[in-house]
């Protein structure tokens, strides 16, 4: 029941009890009739303008931006969905709000859900042809999404998002070609350019160029994207400005490796300057050299201060002639 208790049914309560006000003024009946009508008006037709109103409020959000408000309202709408061809097409347009924000992985659970009959020819080919986009989208098991569009081409062949579609297909692919030519093919069939999503072709020609090295008419088309609150504005925006948001798989393990393989490596050793290694006297006994020997083996010294560390100063020698008065005095 949560569709019916949200800011879109009041929306829809509010217009009902305004246009029932309205009749109410209008019409000559005594004071208590006029004050049933709006009423009236709210209990007979809330329920049923609810509804039919949902699907636009949905269609306004995608078409603002406003992804985390259309997804609220899709759920709602499936979780009070009164049977299982409702709550299917319910889950469809969930999927439907899930493309548009980018969250294909979410989009291809929903998809998964939804099982079409033979009977149900237009509902099969959507689910195919959206599988096969998400699919795609996350550049996995390409030769299934490209036989899932496939098979919805061959029952709706004038279907321009199909064909974009499948474009996509071929630019994950690499065949940059074939990509550009299914692109021009499908905004000749549906020149719309909020479908499939608002900017979306715009950012594969782009793509497209770029791949054939053209970056001068690749960024002709990023500049054609629309506000960066929509998706495709916004990965048009960072590419123009050079930002890179993803990383592939193997880019990502590739740094993992090389983080651990850089921890696995002891550090090395820092020797210390000659004149303090050497500080056991030449005459000192065996185990004084092993100590300072030791000594030099567990210190380390980083490079600045070996290089800054001056030696300290020997003592002055004794003199010959300071050592034979010594030695008289010790006699006497």
């Amino acid at each position: 029941m949560g569709r019916f208790f949200n800011r879109e049914a009041a929306v829809v309560a509010l217009i009902l009890l305004v246009a029932g006000v309205a009749v109410a003024l209008l019409v000559d009946v005594q004071l208590w009739i006029k004050l049933l009508i709006p009423l009236a008006t709210l209990a007979i037709l809330h329920w049923p303008m609810t509804i039919l109103s949902q699907e636009k409020f949905l269609s306004f959000y995608i078409d603002h931006g406003r992804y985390a408000r259309a997804l609220d309202l899709a759920l709602a709408i499936r979780e009070s969905s009164p049977d299982r061809r409702s709550r299917q097409r319910a889950s469809l347009s969930v999927a439907f709000v899930q493309m548009a924000s980018g969250d294909y992985e979410n989009a291809l659970k929903n998809l998964r859900t939804i099982v079409a009959t033979k009977e149900q020819v237009a509902l099969k080919s959507v689910v195919g042809g959206t599988t096969g986009y998400c699919l795609a989208q996350l550049g996995r098991d390409l030769p299934e999404a490209e036989r899932l569009i496939k098979a919805s081409l061959a029952t709706q062949p004038e279907e321009g998002i199909f064909v974009t579609f499948l474009a996509l297909v071929r630019l994950q692919q690499g065949r940059f070609v074939e990509a550009g030519e299914l692109l021009d093919k499908s905004l000749a069939l549906e020149p719309d350019p909020k479908l499939p999503h608002l900017g979306e072709r715009s950012y594969m020609k782009a793509l497209v160029f770029e791949g054939l090295g053209d970056l001068a008419k690749r960024d002709e088309q990023l500049r054609l994207a629309p506000n960066e609150r929509f998706l495709f504005g916004r990965k048009a925006r960072e590419k123009l400005n050079g930002v890179r948001t993803e990383t592939s798989p193997a880019e990502a393990i590739g740094s993992l490796e090389s983080t651990q393989g850089a921890l696995a490596e002891p550090p090395p050793a820092l020797a210390l300057p000659a004149e303090v290694a050497d500080t056991a006297e030449p005459g000192a006994p065996e185990s004084e050299r092993s100590n300072a020997s030791g000594a030099n083996d567990c210190l380390a010294l980083p490079a600045g201060a070996a290089e800054t560390a001056e030696p300290e100063a020997a003592p002055p020698a004794a003199s010959d002639k300071g050592d034979a008065s010594d030695s008289r005095q010790a006699a006497s």
